[in-house]
């Protein structure tokens, strides 16, 4: 895994590695990929920062992707279609895409 300070910019990897701690604690490992135009069929699922998003404690700035979807979501200097459509409807969804705490 890359260290998080080449992920993002501006936090260590002490800060990268609590952030992910806190939502796995408070909400569960991610279980879907909240991409409405995703046809992946896959098992694994991660928790992604929403674009503008600050990296700290709060659930809404972060969204569940499976692993393409979040290599897609995250290429935001050299975008592919898919990625730009992807951003747009996610965009468009904005508070009903919600998450839940998983039990």
């Amino acid at each position: 895994m890359k260290p998080a300070k080449q992920i993002v910019k501006d936090i260590n990897n002490d800060e990268y590695n609590y952030i992910h701690s806190w939502i796995r604690h408070f909400y569960g490992k991610a279980n879907k990929c909240q991409n409405p135009i995703c046809k992946c069929k896959s098992n694994e699922y991660q928790w992604a920062l929403r674009f503008g998003a600050k990296y700290e404690t709060r659930i809404k700035n972060f969204i569940q992707l499976c692993i393409k979807c979040h290599r897609e979501y995250d290429k935001k200097q050299y975008p592919t279609e898919f990625t730009i459509k992807m951003i747009s409807i996610i965009k468009k969804a904005g508070k009903s895409i919600t998450n839940h705490r998983i039990i």
